[in-house]
């Protein structure tokens, strides 16, 4: 006599193929946000030897786009926290060096007025639910500040190079006095974050290094880990 599958057979037979498709429907969506926030984390890195490649390899940059390339000219990549989900790659052509032959720039971004903003080269858009959550900086002596800060946080973050030293210059919104004698930052972090809440990190220092950081919330020695599990911004 043929038999066929009893309701409860069904039913439980049913409730084992639901199980494990859910549960290869999550891993799924958790190895695809960390290959999505490992491919931001290093982007940005990229980023960052882009920007150092042409501040060394003299590469041109047309400001005024009129044919009047300059060629001894910073460039840097560019965060601000009212743009979380990009940031920018630039030349730093303003202000003009004098004799107006050359440009050194200040080491920042400037877009306005358009007679004084920086060349920019490109817009990065990071998408697929992922942002800059936070931004910090370390200066010699001075203890670290970030975006989210509960005094005086960061707005925005540049971090430009310039022939014929590898090293970078990291400028942040705390010191805006070019006079200043610690202008610029010994280090920087960026930290980026999926929609899931998987974080990564990117740090530069003024030597010039890049890395990605894998686990942000690890601290090095540099304080940066303390720093992001303080903020709360990553699981």
């Amino acid at each position: 006599m043929n038999r066929g599958f009893t309701l409860f057979e069904m039913l439980v037979s049913l409730g084992i193929f639901m199980l494990l498709t859910t549960t290869l429907l999550v891993k799924n969506s958790q190895f695809k946000g960390n290959v999505v926030i490992g491919n931001t984390a290093y982007q940005l890195a990229l980023t960052f030897r882009e920007a150092q490649a042409y501040g060394v390899n003299v590469r041109g940059v047309d400001p005024s786009q009129s044919g009047a390339y300059i060629y001894v000219t910073p460039y840097g990549v560019h965060f601000d926290t009212a743009t979380p989900t990009s940031y920018l790659l630039f030349g730093d052509s303003y202000p003009p060096a004098s004799g107006g032959s050359a440009a050194v720039g200040d080491r920042q971004f400037t877009s306005t007025p358009a007679s004084a903003a920086d060349a920019l080269v490109r817009t990065y858009q990071i998408g697929s639910g992922t942002e800059v959550v936070m931004f910090c900086t370390i200066r010699s002596g001075l203890s670290q500040v970030c975006s989210n800060s509960g005094t005086g946080p960061l707005t925005w973050l540049d971090v430009s190079f310039l022939r014929p030293q590898l090293s970078a210059a990291i400028r942040d919104s705390s010191q805006t006095d070019p006079t200043s004698s610690i202008l610029f930052a010994t280090s920087a972090v960026v930290v980026v974050k999926n929609v899931q809440g998987i974080c990564k990190a990117v740090k530069v220092t003024s030597a010039g290094q890049v890395g990605v950081v894998e686990n942000p919330k690890i601290d090095t020695g540099d304080g940066y880990g303390a720093a992001v599990v303080a903020a709360n911004v990553c699981p």
